[in-house]
C-alpha cells in the first residue's frame, strides 16, 4: 500500500469578537447606499443621523451621530427609503462611483459599521491594480 501525504490544514481563524452583520450594496448615481440589514442590525431608521469618518486604512466608518468618534467629518441622515447619501468628497476618497459595489460590516457590539470599497477589498485580496498591469 502507497501512502499518501495529505496537505496541512489551514490554521483555523479565531471566532469573531464581536456580534456582526454584512452587506453588500452598489453606490447609486446620487452617492446613496442602501443596505436595510445591516442599518436594521445597527437599529438605523430614516431620520437616523449617522456621521460618517473616513479611516486611515481608507475605508468609511459609521456610527450614529450621537456616539460618534470626535472628529467625524460628516454628518448625514439616512433618507425616507433608509438610504445614506455619502458626500462627494468621500466617495472620492474610497474611488467609488455610480455603480461601484461597496462592502458593509456592522460591528453591532461596538455601534459602528464599516464601509469597504472594492479598491480596498481588491488591496486586501492580493487583485493587481489596473495601473501595475
Amino acid at each position: 500500500m502507497r501512502r499518501v501525504d495529505l496537505p496541512a490544514l489551514p490554521t483555523l481563524l479565531p471566532a469573531a469578537s464581536s456580534e456582526a452583520a454584512y452587506g453588500l450594496s452598489r453606490v447609486d448615481d446620487h452617492g446613496r447606499l442602501r443596505d436595510a440589514k445591516v442599518f436594521a442590525e445597527m437599529g438605523w431608521t430614516p431620520g437616523t443621523a449617522i456621521a460618517l469618518t473616513l479611516t486611515t486604512e481608507g475605508h468609511l466608518l459609521l456610527a450614529q451621530a450621537a456616539e460618534a468618534p470626535a472628529g467625524s467629518a460628516v454628518v448625514v441622515a439616512l433618507d425616507s427609503k433608509g438610504r445614506l447619501s455619502i458626500p462627494l468628497a468621500l466617495r472620492e476618497a474610497l474611488f467609488a462611483t455610480a455603480g461601484s459595489p461597496v462592502l458593509l460590516r456592522a460591528d453591532i457590539d461596538g455601534g459602528t459599521a464599516t464601509v469597504y470599497s472594492q479598491s480596498a477589498l481588491d488591496r486586501v485580496l492580493g487583485v493587481p491594480s489596473a495601473a501595475a498591469a
